[in-house]
């Protein structure tokens, strides 16, 4: 299982997540059998969701969407209770190589990104904002600094090879307090901007612990450590809800064929329906 350590530093005035996410990633790519770029698109998506899972109640869930005009065209990743899942509209994008690394911002291309947190209430709160870069991590820090007034760095990634995801991972730092001091707020700036990519700091051996201890130094403070990854909460029930959407025509078309398939667009999976379970759905409706 993936890990995700999370606290506060600064007396409290600062929280922070650490994430390896390189499992839930591998997990989607197969899922959804992702080319090499998309999986790391839909891999920093679904680590961004991952990062703000110990910022949740326990009834609450955050969706992120993002719909832009690259290649990418659409993905969401959906995260709570610790784990995530996600899906994206185009699994085979062609690799865009700039720098001799993935131009994921090429591939997402302008767009917007969408937010939406659900508290179990009536009504979920949402947002959105233009993408500010197509990076993916500088879009969903730009999110909550302009709708949430929370100033925040953050720093997604995804080593990903033919073989597989070879290294995944992020970090988010979120200011609670503006009272923090401008010298604290500097020297994290100074850190962010000269630390290694996480997922190199991964490939070399360093762990989570070791990630916050550069960040943060001695004002490291209380944390906490948590499994988290990539569960979808579909159900045949579920699945079989979905057939009451359908036209009394498609469901007549689906009684004479013999059965009915759907397959949940989260993880994939697939439910077979009979004659049966068709005939209840029409005397439903």
């Amino acid at each position: 299982m993936d890990k995700i350590i999370y606290g506060y530093a600064f007396d409290g005035k600062l929280r922070f997540s650490v994430v390896r996410s390189t499992i839930i990633v591998e997990e989607a790519r197969i899922r959804h059998d992702l080319s090499p770029i998309s999986t790391a698109a839909l891999g920093r998506l679904l680590t961004a969701a991952a990062l703000t899972t110990p910022w949740l109640s326990e009834s609450e869930a955050i969706t992120f969407t993002i719909e832009s005009d690259g290649p990418i065209k659409k993905m969401v990743a959906q995260a709570k209770n610790f784990s995530v899942r996600g899906y994206t509209y185009s699994p085979n994008v062609e690799t865009v190589i700039k720098n001799g690394k993935f131009d994921i911002a090429t591939a997402v291309g302008k767009g917007k990104l969408y937010v939406v947190r659900d508290l179990g209430l009536k009504t979920p709160y949402n947002s959105q904002i233009p993408l500010k870069s197509g990076e993916i991590a500088e879009d969903i820090a730009y999110y909550y600094a302009k709708s949430e007034q929370l100033p925040t760095a953050m720093s997604l990634g995804v080593l990903v090879k033919k073989e597989g995801v070879m290294q995944a991972g992020g970090y988010a730092l979120q200011i609670l307090d503006k009272s923090i001091s401008d010298k604290a707020v500097e020297e994290l700036e100074r850190t962010v901007n000269s630390l290694k990519h996480i997922t190199e700091l991964y490939k070399e051996g360093f762990d989570e612990i070791d990630v916050l201890k550069m960040l943060l130094g001695d004002n490291l403070g209380y944390y906490e450590e948590h499994v988290i990854e990539y569960k979808c909460d579909c159900s045949r029930s579920k699945a079989k809800n979905s057939l009451f959407a359908l036209e009394l025509k498609d469901l007549n078309e689906l009684l004479r064929e013999g059965f009915a398939e759907v397959v949940c667009k989260w993880c994939r999976k697939r439910y077979i329906f009979g004659e049966k379970d068709i005939k209840e759905v029409l005397m439903g409706k």
